[in-house]
């Protein structure tokens, strides 16, 4: 899957965009450094811990960013990653959505810059809105999304379901290109490139957490698509090795190939700075070959110099 793409980003200033040298100074070397360095001796509850223990891909992938970007990617990514979290292990419909609407008025009341009770992670992450003013439309959709997902079968159709990806993993990118670019307006092709980009992790994602679903009784396949393998529930729930859960779970994964290769070609013209904002989207072909030797259900992951290398090389070349 590789694509012809613009070359890497040029050494920048802390205010400007990422260095990505390989000198001891440089965006790289300290990126090495600090994933390095055991979680133990970070600063144990800002954003960047945070980020990192819920959400350590996209946190590995700002450490390429300037001092600047880096902090307002991790303050947003530890807010993503806890939305996208709120609900686990709520067993009743109700009070899930009634912890995802708090988070909604939490971020509703940061964006118009209330004072109200809200958890450190918002109250970080409202100290970047000043200075970034991230769009309301796209924080909000969030946790509307994420409302959206409860449910034993949350999505009828494909359309359904990209809708579902594209405010969640979509959305994140979007909103971190505005974190790196407060300033820019967001053009028509860096929207398609997030919406592509986007869609290869959010599949690869939801096949990464096949077991959590699994285990919960629920399952994010279209209820459309699975009809049209004649999978019901019952047999989703009891084995994923036949023919058609099979066949359903190599659906998904040719829908983030195709996303991703997508990407790639979007990728061309692409302001090599933002690099930082996508980078992690570059270990879709990684989890992807796991999963495939991996047991249908098994959340796979990558080790940790696997992603480190995977970073250094792609952002040298400026290319997922």
């Amino acid at each position: 899957m590789s694509a012809a793409a613009p070359a890497g980003p040029a050494p920048m200033s802390e205010e400007g965009g990422a260095s990505l040298s390989l000198d001891k100074d440089g965006a790289a070397a300290e990126a090495l450094e600090t994933t390095a360095r055991p979680q133990a001796e970070q600063p144990a509850q800002d954003a960047s811990s945070q980020a990192r223990r819920l959400d350590e891909d996209r946190w590995l992938a700002s450490r390429f960013a300037s001092r600047v970007a880096r902090d307002r990617l991790t303050a947003l990514y530890a807010v993503t990653a806890e939305i996208a979290r709120a609900a686990d292990g709520v067993a009743e419909p109700m009070l899930a959505q009634m912890r995802l609407t708090w988070w909604r008025s939490a971020l509703e009341a940061m964006l118009e810059g209330r004072e109200t009770a809200q958890p450190p992670s918002v109250r970080e992450l409202a100290i970047v809105q000043q200075s970034v003013g991230f769009d309301r439309s796209l924080m909000l959709g969030l946790a509307d999304a994420r409302i959206q997902e409860i449910g034993a079968a949350p999505f009828a159709t494909w359309a359904d379901l990209d809708g579902y990806i594209d405010a969640t993993a979509g959305a994140t990118v979007r909103l971190a290109f505005q974190a790196m670019e407060p300033n820019a307006a967001g053009s028509a092709h860096q929207v398609s490139f997030a919406r592509a980009v986007g869609r290869a992790w959010g599949y690869t994602g939801l096949l990464r957490s096949l077991g959590f679903w699994r285990a919960q009784g629920r399952s994010f396949f279209p209820t459309r698509m699975a009809t049209h393998f004649h999978l019901d529930q019952a047999e989703f729930q009891q084995d994923t090795q036949s023919h058609r859960p099979q066949a359903a779970i190599r659906a998904l994964m040719d829908r983030a190939v195709g996303a991703y290769r997508e990407a790639q070609r979007l990728q061309v013209g692409l302001p090599a700075h933002l690099y930082p904002a996508y980078g992690y989207v570059a270990f879709t072909p990684a989890y992807l070959a796991a999963l495939e030797t991996a047991p249908s259900g098994e959340s796979v992951s990558l080790p940790l110099f696997q992603r480190q290398a995977t970073l250094i090389w792609r952002s040298l070349r400026g290319a997922l």
